[in-house]
């Protein structure tokens, strides 16, 4: 027992002397301090635009993780460097930082949570927040562009593909129509026959090709009213009610460009989702 103690006794200053050589906060910008975790190896920023591809795990002062409704504290994030300038956002410190560096931030949480959230501080957030940030890569504004453009072409083949592919497996074989729909006609119409500029009285059910319903006009109990070719409309509907009749009942497969889109309509619909809608045409009213 003598030698344990005299052996943890010479070894306490020198473990307590590290410990106050660790890294410290440092201020960086007013109301902004910084303390650098792990210095990475990667590039750095080559110019006040760049933008930088991080992680980023919100801790309350303490280095707890946030546990709070409507708050998520882990999250991957893209910024763009802006000017020096003073302020707590850390987006304007970036600039000290290069790839695979890993720092945190403290600054005031009730900016960062208004800024970054769009709420309140609520109780269960302390004054101060600590924001652990690893930045995963630095790309300049060509690169970013050129990595977009990638991306984008990347997510067209894939959903033309998952469009396709899901067709063939059904065997849905009634070929296109207008700028790239699939008509399947359930059950036909003697009525009056749809044409663009109509208004027209119809049900609906709209979901994902993976069955994950996003409107449904029949458990409303209530029809809607749509104006083929009309502002705000879906080119998917429009080509599929354009020549259906009163009474008639269509499927038509969407792919994502007729539908909602690159951008998709988040949350609900993700981008370049290819869709369904189910529509019965009840009435027209001719323009």
């Amino acid at each position: 027992m003598g030698r344990t103690y005299r052996t943890w006794s010479l070894l306490l200053p020198g473990l307590l002397l590290a410990a106050s050589c660790g890294p410290s906060f440092k201020e960086v910008a007013k109301g902004l301090e910084m303390k650098v975790l792990r210095e990475g190896n990667g590039k750095a920023a080559s110019g006040e635009n760049d933008y930088y591809y991080m992680r980023v795990h919100v801790k309350d002062k303490d280095d707890k993780t946030l546990a709070c409704d409507n708050i998520e504290p882990d999250f991957f994030y893209l910024a763009q460097n802006g000017q020096a300038a003073y302020s707590y956002d850390f987006t304007h410190a970036l600039h000290l930082l290069k790839v695979r560096d890993s720092v945190v931030f403290r600054c005031a949480a009730d900016s960062f949570l208004l800024n970054y959230y769009g709420i309140e501080r609520p109780k269960c957030v302390t004054p101060e927040l600590n924001l652990h940030v690893s930045i995963q890569n630095i790309m300049t504004p060509e690169e970013y562009q050129a990595k977009i453009q990638a991306s984008r072409e990347e997510s067209k083949v894939k959903a033309m593909t998952e469009f396709s592919t899901y067709l063939n497996e059904r065997k849905i074989e009634e070929p296109p129509t207008g700028f790239g729909i699939v008509k399947v006609t359930e059950s036909t119409g003697k009525g009056r026959q749809a044409q663009w500029g109509d208004e027209v009285l119809i049900h609906m059910i709209q979901r994902t090709l993976e069955g994950r319903e996003l409107q449904n006009s029949y458990t409303m109990d209530e029809p809607m009213l749509y104006i083929i070719g009309g502002d705000g409309g879906l080119a998917a509907m429009d080509q599929g009610l354009k020549d259906m009749r009163e009474g008639e009942k269509v499927r038509v497969y969407a792919p994502y460009f007729l539908a909602f889109g690159e951008a998709g309509l988040p949350p609900q619909v993700p981008p370049f989702t290819n869709m369904i809608f189910e529509m019965e045409l009840l009435e027209v009213h001719k323009k």
